[in-house]
């Protein structure tokens, strides 16, 4: 079922990131996942999600920033879902 899965997806990712996350967007279509949002570290949020065997190929969709008013990296992070919830 589908539908169970993205919940199980955004518990999994609930449980997978610290606090100091924000994601703004999760955008799942077929198997892409995208996440966009902020961290203190956005190489931090790709180590934890390589952690996570329902995610492969996990890469930057687009360069980090940096913004100075929140003092976090503004990422988005494409990846692939196994299924293998």
């Amino acid at each position: 079922n589908l539908g169970l899965s993205r919940v199980i997806l955004m518990g999994t990712l609930a449980e997978t990131l610290p606090d100091g996350v924000w994601l703004e967007q999760i955008i799942l279509e077929e198997a892409d996942l995208t996440l966009i949002g902020f961290a203190p570290s956005a190489a931090e949020v790709t180590r934890l999600l390589s952690g996570m065997p329902a995610l492969t190929d996990i890469e930057f969709g687009s360069p980090v920033t940096r913004d100075n008013t929140q003092n976090l990296e503004r990422f988005r992070i494409n990846a692939t879902l196994t299924g293998a919830l």
